[in-house]
């Protein structure tokens, strides 16, 4: 007899059990759906950063870098003029500045190569100073050039003589 009173409330456990599953999966896809908006909102986010970040790249990929550096050779010092940018840098002159004037005490040796057509990455030219006692310790000079990225680059350095 206890067997089918059971069944007698077989159809009100039926719908309690399917009302809790029903709420089961409610209260699951709306925790599903709030994880899945923020991993969307993550993803545009590095999205937005990737994108940015490979037009940074494109940019930088066109960008010619330019260095001066001075070193003491036997005789005179050495201006060596490097390009460690990724593109070529084309028609580089150097506005001399303070080195120009006679009161300067150093004297360039440019032996025609400026303005200096195109250095390609990892190049470098030489030139030579010839310093005499009482000269500018220093110098301020100031780097133009041209690469693919912009027709007016410039670049103001300081020497440091040995």
């Amino acid at each position: 007899m206890d067997n089918l009173d059971f069944l007698k409330n077989f159809d009100f456990w039926a719908v309690i059990v399917a009302a809790a599953s029903l709420l089961w999966t409610a209260i699951t896809s709306r925790k599903l759906n709030k994880q899945q908006k923020e991993l969307n909102e993550q993803q545009s986010i590095i999205n937005k950063y990737l994108i940015k970040s490979n037009k940074e790249d494109e940019v930088n990929k066109k960008k010619a870098s330019l260095s001066i550096k001075t070193f003491d050779n036997s005789k005179s010092d050495t201006i060596r003029v490097s390009n460690s940018g990724p593109s070529t840098a084309y028609n580089i002159v150097i506005d001399w500045q303070e080195i120009k004037n006679e009161d300067s005490g150093i004297y360039i040796n440019e032996d025609g190569k400026l303005p200096f057509m195109n250095l390609n990455k990892d190049e470098y030219f030489d030139m030579f100073a010839f310093l005499a006692e009482g000269r500018i310790k220093t110098p301020k000079i100031i780097i133009r050039w041209e690469d693919e990225y912009s027709k007016n680059n410039t670049k103001e350095v300081t020497l440091t003589f040995g």
